[in-house]
């Protein structure tokens, strides 16, 4: 059995979850997993992929909270043979903490940035990437994966819509008894919610030399309708927030146009962003790291450079 854990978004699959699914359904059957309700539209998309049927989870009947997907995934496999089963889970945040949960609770190996997997006669082999180096890895039969996204996964047009043919396994009493919800609240992250599923990001580095160029760089974002990220440096030094990381240990993105202003390239940052279609990259440094990823280098100022831009827009969005 194969379980992918899927994760919608305005009416719509996140795109992590479109390359979870894509590296799933190499190990049909499928079972998508999401802790709230699937619009129909989304399921046809699965069913379209090749997913076979779909479970959701509810805290109770009229309860539109989401739950603990990987207690209820953890409840649900100890119903099945979990000694075969794979789960695989998108790159988001949520994703990879499931993940490692999930790995815990049944002692499972986890695999992440997995690009393909296969199933031999000792279990399964997968393909990893840090983005430079390729690694197939051999490990059991049931094991816990995280898909590499990429961005541009596309359904396999197998036919069909995937059936909600059971109920998930509600919330298991030990997770209620840990976790208690105290209300919800809207956030406030505005353009940046976006920032794994967005089209166009941009981002800034410490190149841009101080917190309020940084700002105009993410105004200007916003203006174009991009999203907008930042590097390691700016969120250390109290110019940008956690959420706004990009990177192997804050957000991993995948869009068709990755913009960087002012941004070294460290590895970490660099693994975070080569799903990227085109890179852009704008630094003083002929020698920064990024220039190697970059399709498109401006050498020079960035801070001048974003001026400029400012300057030559005219406030219409590009997305």
């Amino acid at each position: 059995m194969t379980c992918v854990v899927v994760e919608v978004v305005d009416g719509e699959l996140t795109s992590p979850s479109r390359d979870a699914v894509a590296l799933a359904v190499s190990l049909a059957p499928v079972t998508a997993v999401s802790a709230t309700v699937l619009p129909s539209a989304v399921l046809g998309e699965l069913g379209d992929a090749g997913v076979h049927d779909a479970l959701v989870g509810s805290l109770g009947s009229g309860s539109d909270e989401p739950v603990s997907t990987d207690a209820m995934l953890a409840g649900l496999l100890a119903e099945l043979d979990h000694d075969r089963t794979v789960v695989v889970t998108p790159s988001s945040g949520s994703g990879r903490q499931i993940a490692g949960r999930l790995a815990v609770r049944l002692s499972l190996p986890v695999l992440g940035s997995v690009t393909a997997v296969e199933r031999v006669e000792a279990g399964l082999l997968a393909t990893t990437t840090d983005g430079a180096h390729r690694v197939r890895v051999q490990t059991a039969e049931a094991a816990v994966l995280v898909a590499r996204p990429t961005g541009r996964a596309a359904a396999a047009r197998v036919g069909g819509s995937a059936a909600v043919s059971r109920p998930m396994v509600s919330a298991a009493d030990g997770t209620r008894e840990r976790v208690q919800s105290v209300g919800w609240a809207a956030h406030s992250a505005g353009h940046d919610a976006a920032l794994d599923r967005s089209r166009i990001v941009v981002v800034g580095g410490r190149g841009l030399g101080s917190p309020d160029t940084f700002a105009r760089a993410r105004s200007w974002a916003h203006a174009i309708g991009a999203a907008f990220g930042s590097s390691r440096a700016p969120v250390e030094a109290g110019w940008a927030s956690y959420d706004e990381l990009v990177g192997q240990t804050g957000t991993t993105i995948a869009p068709e146009v990755y913009l960087a202003f002012g941004v070294a390239g460290a590895p970490q940052h660099r693994a975070g962003m080569r799903g990227a279609a085109v890179v852009v990259a704008i630094n003083s440094d002929p020698g920064a790291p990024i220039i190697d990823d970059a399709d498109v280098v401006v050498i020079g100022d960035a801070a001048e450079t974003l001026a400029a831009l400012e300057a030559a827009s005219v406030g219409e969005p590009l997305v």
